[in-house]
C-alpha cells in the first residue's frame, strides 16, 4: 500500500498461478495444469495457498488434482475484525471437479466438492466457466460436449443443460443475470436466463469464438482465429448482436 510492504510469505515456486478476491485482500495461488506441472521440493499437488495479503498467513486447502482456474463471487460480507469483505466463495476447478472454498471460515475451508463425472477414466476438462455475482450458480462449458454444467452452490446440486454444440467461450452479465454462449464454428450466440435456465438463440453473420462480458447489460462477441473484421455488441435487454467492422483483424 502507497508503495510500502504490508507483509511478507514463503510459497512454493511451483505455484505459478495467482488470482486475488475482488475486493484485493486474499490471493489464491495454484500450480497450473494448462503449463505443465513442474513441482519444485515436497507439495502436495491437490492443494491450493490461500494468502491473506495484510498478514501473510498461508492457509492450504485440498481441492483437487491439477487445478485450473479459480473464481470469486462478489458477495458482501463482515470478517470477525469488522471489516466489510468482498467475495465469500471460491470456485476452484480442477480435474472432472469443482471445489467450494467458503472464504468466510476462518481459515477458509472446503465446503463442497461437485465431481464433473462418476466415472474415474473419464476426464471432463471445461472450455470457459462463470461465477453469478450473487454466488448461487456456477456455468461451466466442456470439451467435446453440448453439456452446459450449472452448479446450484446453495442446494448442492448440478443442472445439465443441452446445448447445439459444444461452446468455445461463455460469460456471465451481473446487470443482466444471464449466461451468454459462442461457439467457434457456428455463426450464433445463445443467451440463457438464470431462473429455468432457458437458451434463445441469437444469430451472427460470423461465428465468434471469444466472448467479454462488461457487467453493464452488454458483452463484446469476436474472433481471434479466423481473421475476421467483425465484432458484436451483445445488448441483453434487446437481445440484439449490433455488429461493428473494424480496420484490422481481431487479434
Amino acid at each position: 500500500r502507497n508503495g510500502e510492504r504490508l507483509s511478507a510469505f514463503e510459497l512454493n515456486p511451483s505455484f505459478s498461478q495467482f488470482k486475488f478476491s475482488p475486493d484485493g485482500a486474499l490471493g489464491v495461488a495454484f500450480i497450473s495444469a494448462d503449463e505443465g506441472i513442474s513441482v519444485s521440493g515436497a507439495l502436495n499437488l491437490t492443494e491450493v495457498a490461500l494468502i491473506a495479503l495484510e498478514t501473510g498467513a498461508v492457509d492450504h486447502v485440498s481441492v483437487g488434482f491439477a487445478a485450473t482456474e479459480v473464481l470469486f463471487d462478489e458477495v458482501e460480507w463482515v470478517d470477525s475484525l469488522d471489516r466489510t469483505r468482498i467475495g465469500s466463495r471460491a470456485a476452484v476447478l480442477s480435474q472432472s471437479q469443482v471445489a467450494i472454498v467458503d472464504l468466510t471460515a476462518e481459515p477458509p475451508a472446503l465446503s463442497v466438492v461437485f465431481p464433473l463425472t462418476l466415472d474415474y477414466d473419464q476426464e471432463v476438462d471445461p472450455t470457459g466457466a462463470a461465477l453469478t455475482a450473487d454466488g448461487k450458480y456456477l456455468v461451466i462449458g466442456t470439451v467435446n460436449t453440448a453439456d452446459l454444467y450449472v452448479l446450484d452452490l446453495e442446494d448442492e446440486n448440478i443442472n445439465m443443460v443441452s446445448l447445439d454444440n459444444t461452446p468455445s467461450d461463455l460469460v456471465i452479465d451481473a446487470t443482466a443475470d444471464q449466461t451468454a454462449i459462442v461457439y467457434a464454428d457456428e455463426a450464433r450466440v445463445d443467451v440463457m436466463d438464470h431462473d429455468v435456465f432457458d437458451v434463445i438463440s441469437i444469430d451472427l453473420d460470423e461465428p465468434c469464438n471469444k466472448i467479454v462480458d462488461t457487467d453493464a447489460g452488454f458483452s463484446v462477441l469476436y474472433n481471434d482465429a479466423s481473421g475476421t473484421h467483425d465484432v458484436y455488441r451483445l445488448d441483453y435487454e434487446t437481445s440484439d448482436a449490433i455488429e461493428y467492422v473494424l480496420q484490422n483483424p481481431v487479434s
